[in-house]
């Protein structure tokens, strides 16, 4: 009945009387954009495959490492083989260079997860690290959601070759990690770039007594907690 000039209610009446239910005007459902309080409150981990490695013939994947609360890019790590110690050789650099999180999100990948229950070598290195790891519920994509976010824009924004050295693609990703972090505006942070948000989040964190810093973050506990 599109474009016959038919009021509201006359179409709902035809529709009506034809043996059809009313027309009903659903309300979208309304999204509320989550995120940490401050830098390094909680680092999203995550792996995405990238490529073919031509001297292996084995599949590369890239370890992203990612800031919750600034979106801000701590790295990208090339590998093709994707080991518990691979992961924590990253994260200790990463670590070494922006400090040690309060919690590391991670999905239930084998480097991350105990199979047989329990914890795994990674949240034993988690504790030592002083850190706590927590993982997204199984088959639910979305509750890292900001990882992929990443994995998506890399990969409509980069001119990955199917096959290539590993030095190429590590070159191409910190390339790009540059251009995310210091170039490209993000509409999630009213088109600020995450190096913006990251740097002056911490300067202002630093500046706060620490008693007013503590109130802020019980405040924002309270808040995560009633989402």
């Amino acid at each position: 009945m599109s474009g016959s000039g038919v009021s509201g209610p006359t179409a709902n009446k035809i529709l009506r009387v034809n043996g059809f239910d009313p027309v009903v005007k659903r309300k979208g459902k309304h999204i509320r954009r989550f995120s940490k309080a401050c830098p390094m409150d909680r680092v999203g981990i995550d792996f995405v495959e990238i490529g073919v490695d031509s001297d292996t013939g084995l599949k590369v994947e890239s370890l992203t490492v990612e800031d919750d609360h600034s979106r801000y890019y701590l790295g990208a790590f090339v590998t093709t083989s994707p080991t518990t110690d691979f992961v924590i050789e990253c994260l200790d650099e990463v670590f070494s260079e922006h400090g040690v999180p309060r919690t590391v999100h991670s999905d239930h990948g084998s480097q991350r997860y105990a199979v047989n229950g329990g914890d795994s070598r990674f949240d034993a290195k988690c504790e030592e690290w002083g850190t706590v790891h927590t993982m997204a519920p199984i088959r639910t994509p979305e509750c890292n959601g900001k990882v992929g976010r990443i994995h998506g824009s890399m990969r409509t924004e980069i001119d990955l070759p199917e096959k290539a050295p590993m030095e190429v693609y590590q070159q191409l990703l910190e390339s790009y990690v540059s251009y995310y972090n210091e170039q490209r505006p993000h509409c999630a942070l009213d088109y600020r770039t995450p190096k913006e948000v990251f740097e002056k989040t911490r300067i202002l964190e630093s500046s706060v007594p620490d008693i007013v810093w503590t109130i802020f973050m019980a405040y924002r506990e309270y808040e995560e907690a009633r989402c």
